[in-house]
């Protein structure tokens, strides 16, 4: 027999300890384990990752909106527009397995 775990079924829960500080809790049917860890980002770099990812929100907002937009026509014409535009794509035409 293999020591290889074909299947392996647990749970993982995240709580806040502190500030800075959190709680892992792994459990499955033979027993529990847990850890601590301190955020690994601090003040500048959390504020940085955020900064990045409003920025790219605001992007994509922009680009469906304009997508929407096209011919001044809006929503109505947008479903037609886009299977247009995904037939024309690179994809086109290929199978997803």
């Amino acid at each position: 027999m293999s020591d290889e775990i074909n299947y392996l079924d647990f749970e993982i829960t995240i709580q806040k300890a502190g500030k800075n500080e959190y709680i892992v809790r792994a459990e499955s049917g033979d027993g529990e384990a847990e850890t601590r860890f301190t955020n690994p980002f601090n003040e500048d770099k959390r504020a940085l990752i955020d900064a990045t990812l409003t920025k790219v929100a605001r992007v994509l907002f922009v680009e469906r909106a304009s997508m929407l937009k096209i011919s001044g026509r809006g929503w109505p014409s947008a479903g037609p527009t886009i299977i247009n535009w995904s037939r024309m794509s690179p994809a086109a035409g290929r199978k997803y397995q």
